[in-house]
This record gives structure tokens, C-alpha cells and sequence, in this order.
């Protein structure tokens, strides 16, 4: 890989992954629109870690306003990890339905980070053909944006891969 974006670039999932790109080599656009008042210390915190890196191309921006026509070309991957959750479920759909329109001309492969809880509290082993049922409104978020994107997987033949992530831990996690 040589160029990936990363929306939600400084949030606790996005903060690590562009290090760890970054430490492989790729070069990093990295998209948060800094947001939660709370976390700005944090998020300038993260920025100065990344020091002066050549690599690293910051936009601080809603991923709804972001010009992705100047900046998709030879990305070979979007992860899509902005989480517009404090926004509500409408915002979370536009910047879905945004990364959607910008990799469709180019098949630009998305990766999505979603969560377990759009399985709900239903007890026993988990799989692909589990039906979703969330119950909690993060995990109704999260559904609502896969559905969006596997609909536009079929229908555009965009690659698509969704990961679904138990709760994680670690430093500059959400309280």
C-alpha cells in the first residue's frame, strides 16, 4: 500500500492506524473534524506526535466537506472510521454516503470499522449470517451506515471489507 485516507483520523482507532501505516511506509491523509471540545487537547496531542512526517497530510474537516476529488487519486484504500455518532444518525449517513461517492469512479476500496453491537445482547456465537438487532444507539448507527455500504458494494462493485469490533481499550479512549 502507498497511499491510504483514514476519515476519523484522530480518533482512538484511527489515531494507532495511521501510526502504524505511517511506520510501514504509506503515505497518510488523515481526516477528523475535531469536533468533541473534550478531546481537543488529546487530538492536538495526537497531531504533534506525528511530528513533521512528510507522510502525513492533515484535514481538519467534516468528511461531507472534504474535496476527495483532490485527493482519492492513487489511494489504495479509504478507512472509513469517522464516527458521527454525537451528530446523530443523519450525519453519519452523509459522510458514509460522501466516502461512497468518492471511491465509486476509481473502485477505491473502503474499509469500514463497525462494532459487535449491531448484533444487539443476543448471547451465543456470532457469525456472518447472524441477523443484525441492535439495541443500542451506536450499534443502530453502525448498522444503518453497513447497510448503506454493502448496498453500494453490490450495486457499484465497490470492494468493501466491515470490521466489527468489540469494545477496545487503550490510550486517548472515549471515557
Amino acid at each position: 500500500m502507498d497511499k491510504a485516507i483514514v476519515t476519523g483520523a484522530l480518533g482512538f482507532i484511527g489515531y494507532h492506524l495511521c501510526h502504524l501505516l505511517l511506520n510501514e511506509g504509506v503515505e497518510v491523509i488523515g481526516i477528523d473534524a475535531m469536533i468533541d471540545p473534550k478531546r481537543k487537547a488529546w487530538q492536538e496531542e495526537m497531531l504533534f506526535s506525528f511530528g513533521r512526517n512528510a507522510q502525513f497530510h492533515f484535514m481538519k474537516e467534516d468528511v461531507t466537506d472534504v474535496p476527495f476529488s483532490n485527493i482519492i487519486e492513487g489511494a489504495d484504500c479509504v478507512f472509513h472510521l469517522a464516527n458521527s455518532g454525537c451528530c446523530g444518525i443523519d450525519a453519519s449517513l452523509e459522510a458514509t454516503k460522501t466516502v461512497i461517492e468518492a471511491c465509486k469512479p476509481e473502485k477505491t476500496p473502503i474499509v469500514y470499522a463497525s462494532t459487535i453491537e449491531v448484533f444487539g445482547n443476543d448471547s451465543g456465537p456470532i457469525s456472518e449470517a447472524s441477523p443484525t438487532n441492535p439495541k443500542s444507539p451506536l450499534g443502530c448507527l453502525k448498522a444503518a451506515d453497513e447497510k448503506l455500504l454493502m448496498n453500494a458494494s453490490k450495486q457499484e462493485h465497490l470492494p468493501l471489507v466491515i470490521v466489527r469490533l468489540p469494545t477496545v481499550y487503550g490510550p486517548w479512549q472515549h471515557e
